[in-house]
């Protein structure tokens, strides 16, 4: 038994080809890059979505 665990362990299962690991990391990057972005710019959302809220003159 513990020279199975001992295998399972040297050796990850599946394989996943390193492209597609590489794109996985680059779509998890670019998600927390986009919420960073949200989150630094309340002032610009609210002034964006004022422009709509003002009467027209």
């Amino acid at each position: 038994m513990d020279i199975v665990t001992s295998a399972a362990h040297k050796q990850p299962t599946p394989s996943v080809p390193p492209t597609v690991l590489r794109r996985q990391a680059e779509i998890r990057e670019q998600k927390a890059a986009d919420l960073l972005w949200w989150q630094q710019q309340p002032e610009r959302i609210s002034n964006y979505l004022h422009q709509f809220s003002q009467p027209a003159h």
